[in-house]
């Protein structure tokens, strides 16, 4: 799972309860606080299933 940095406390808490392996992703003002798929790792790009916008 992908989840966004920052990102709502409550995404942890579901994360914990799924047992499910994450990794965060950054969100930047320069950005305007969107994900840039861009910058996404190999890794992420393959193994991620789930993503919290």
């Amino acid at each position: 799972m992908l989840l966004p940095d920052p990102g709502f406390p409550d995404y942890l808490s579901g994360i914990a309860l799924a047992n499910v392996r994450y990794e965060t992703f950054p969100l930047v003002e320069e950005n305007q606080y969107l994900p840039n798929y861009y910058e996404s790792t190999e890794s992420q790009k393959e193994e991620g299933k789930l993503m919290y916008p």
